[in-house]
């Protein structure tokens, strides 16, 4: 379902944008990229700073209405007895920026995520770094032109599809490791969530929701992944004449 929306999107490009528009919709990511933004706002599972840090709180058994099956996120709703189970990402906020506190979390997120920004680097020749303020770090220029050239490599479709992974993992970084096979589908997954998954281990789940989403993710970005080199990779046959 999710290669044939691709195609169709591809084929009409109903919303008319242009390459320059798709490497744009796709770069306006890195400012603040789900690996490297790093929020001062402590996560010790308060229902308050729950909220206040961008996250909606549950109870382990909330009302069949206050969730929705077809979204990722749920209408924000606070249990009179306090019992949390998990923290999802509020509408606005990326799903796995790095906190200052409790040090399992920073270790888990300086774990999972440095090899990856070092990888990037590394790969594309570029400095991207981390940061301590809500407001990311800053992106030097050089770093953008090369990222920014990097995509325009790619043609229109592909750049439908990259366009759709970064839409889902909230992270151009994760995107391009996916594409350059740096990580598998279910990895990239993973690290675009680390933080609820963290949060899910500790409180539990909520019985069905956080598998239909996890199972949801991965399907729509292995089809974004597929789609790309689909689009981007040929093949030939050439036979030697004796």
């Amino acid at each position: 379902m999710h290669l044939t929306t691709l195609c169709n999107t591809s084929l009409d490009n109903p919303t008319q944008r242009d390459k320059d528009q798709l490497i744009r919709a796709a770069t306006k990511f890195l400012d603040t990229d789900t690996v490297w933004l790093v929020a001062s706002a402590a996560l010790s599972g308060s229902r308050t700073q729950g909220v206040a840090s961008g996250h909606r709180t549950f109870s382990r058994r909330p009302p069949a209405h206050h969730l929705s099956a077809g979204s990722r996120m749920a209408r924000p709703w606070h249990p009179a007895a306090g019992l949390l189970v998990c923290i999802l990402p509020a509408p606005g906020f990326f799903s796995g920026y790095r906190v200052e506190e409790p040090e399992t979390l920073v270790e888990l997120q300086r774990n999972e995520w440095d090899p990856v920004i070092g990888w990037a680097e590394r790969r594309y020749g570029v400095k991207i770094g981390s940061s301590t303020s809500i407001m990311g770090p800053s992106i030097p220029a050089r770093t953008r032109e090369v990222l920014v050239s990097h995509l325009a490599s790619y043609n229109m479709w592909a750049l439908q599809g990259i366009e759709f992974v970064v839409s889902q993992l909230k992270s151009l970084v994760l995107t391009l490791g996916l594409i350059d096979l740096h990580l598998t589908v279910e990895q990239a997954v993973l690290l675009s969530r680390l933080e609820e998954a963290f949060q899910i281990q500790k409180w539990g789940s909520v019985e069905w929701a956080h598998d239909y989403e996890l199972r949801d993710l991965q399907a729509r970005t292995a089809a974004g992944a597929l789609f790309v080199h689909l689009c981007s990779e040929s093949s030939a046959v050439k036979h030697k004449l004796l």
